[in-house]
């Protein structure tokens, strides 16, 4: 577990330093060709001996290149830095943080559950039935009363055996979905929405 998450931060370092390095090679050599900056402009170099700085015979060409090559050369080194630049805003942004409800208060503190878990628990729910081979949900948190601080809307997509009544499985997932939720979280399921019903080519129904 502990080298599983130590990789993933390894790789997320390795992945921000490459794109870093990237960008700022795109600046440079961009400022290179519009000659705003000159080939020696990076470390590296020196008067006495004479030794030439970082990259400067590759940065040399860029800046003595044919004005055709140095507008496809521009146009290259811009990609490459916005694409750099995109990931590194990817990287760097926060990761959304997942809604948290609050199902009771007591002094002792808050009891709470994740936005993730009631859409886990309805999916299972869902899937329970001998005629849903599996469901897609969307929970969405409502805040209608001051006396009720949060009721639930769920969107729910299962897909059912081939045979099996639309109707009833529609019917029999609400009722069992609602139930389910408010026994288990005490919460307040205001609708179960089933808008769409796909029929698996692959199954049968076994009524």
């Amino acid at each position: 577990m502990f080298r599983g998450i130590f990789m993933k931060q390894l790789n997320r370092l390795i992945s921000l330093l490459t794109c870093l390095i990237v960008l700022i090679c795109s600046i440079v050599a961009i400022f290179v060709i519009t000659q705003l900056l000159p080939p020696d402009v990076l470390p590296g170099g020196s008067v006495n001996p004479p030794t030439a700085s970082w990259f400067q015979p590759q940065l040399e060409a860029l800046a003595d290149s044919a004005r055709t090559n140095s507008l496809t050369n521009i146009v290259i080194f811009s990609i490459a830095g916005l694409v750099s630049l995109f990931i590194l805003i990817l990287e760097l942004k926060p990761p959304n943080k997942t809604k948290s409800l609050v199902i009771s208060s007591a002094p002792e503190g808050d009891l709470t559950i994740e936005e993730d878990s009631i859409r886990y628990l309805v999916e299972k729910t869902g899937t329970t039935s001998r005629d849903i081979i599996s469901m897609r949900c969307k929970v969405k948190i409502e805040r209608r009363t001051p006396n009720i601080p949060y009721t639930i809307s769920i969107n729910c997509s299962p897909k059912i055996t081939l045979g099996s009544d639309v109707q009833a499985v529609r019917d029999d997932l609400q009722t069992r979905v609602k139930n389910k939720v408010e026994t288990l979280t005490g919460l307040i399921v205001h609708k179960v929405n089933v808008p769409r019903v796909k029929y698996d080519r692959g199954t049968t129904s076994r009524l």
